[in-house]
């Protein structure tokens, strides 16, 4: 009816917000230092863009060199390490005033750091394993737990010798307890050849278990080798 108020929302001013899918740009507020501010402007001019414009181009610029230079180490993870390896060889450098591989003593010193940040940096947090090879692993622990103790090599009895004058009756009891004991020997040799062969079996079931992580560490060691010969020639 005319002269009645509708009840409609108000309208929004300005254009409607996108969907976080659609839109192309998202706001960020940064805090920035004034001589960094003013480096910043002066590159925006230069460049013929605003301000904000300039900022974005930087931050997509040092994320795509962080890329590259990570990319020339294998990735985000080995650059981390090679980062640490050569801040070990500068600190040394520094403290010796000589270069590592040129003098035998601040060698000495780089190969111990270099071995200690390989040694226990790669080792304080290995990626997590595949449920596949963590099933690997618990059945080569449950085939280790499974390998008996070594047994003793059972001890062969002596063949006692009855002299010529030996009564008939000395002769065969003689003959009586070298069969009880070359029976006895002879279970305990049986006993012996199982227990042998129980830890025969636990110690292939256990190398099986492994194969893939043993044929990765081959491997690992056929590249190593590879690259040092190829720095040799």
């Amino acid at each position: 009816m005319v002269g009645e108020k509708r009840n409609s929302p108000k309208r929004a001013r300005g254009r409607p917000r996108k969907a976080d899918s659609e839109r192309k740009r998202n706001n960020v507020t940064i805090r920035l230092r004034d001589s960094t501010k003013l480096q910043a402007q002066e590159f925006a001019e230069q460049n013929g863009r605003s301000l904000s414009e300039e900022i974005e181009a930087c931050v997509e610029d040092l994320i795509r060199t962080k890329k590259e230079v990570a990319s020339l180490f294998g990735g985000v993870e080995e650059q981390a390490v090679f980062r640490m390896l050569a801040g070990a060889a500068q600190l040394i450098r520094s403290k010796t005033g000589a270069e590592p591989f040129r003098d035998l003593t601040t060698f000495s010193a780089l190969r111990a750091a270099w071995m200690k940040i390989l040694d226990e940096g790669l080792r304080t947090a290995p990626p997590e394993p595949s449920s596949r090879l963590r099933e690997q692993l618990a059945d080569a622990r449950q085939a280790t737990a499974d390998i008996p103790e070594s047994p003793e090599l059972p001890t062969r009895p002596t063949i006692k010798v009855l002299g010529l004058l030996a009564d008939d009756e000395d002769q065969t009891k003689a003959v009586a307890e070298m069969e009880v004991a070359l029976n006895a020997y002879s279970a305990e040799m049986s006993e012996y050849d199982r227990i042998v062969k129980l830890r025969e079996k636990a110690f292939s079931r256990s190398n099986l278990a492994l194969t893939e992580l043993n044929e990765m560490i081959r491997l690992g060691e056929s590249v190593a080798a590879g690259i040092l010969e190829g720095d040799e020639e």
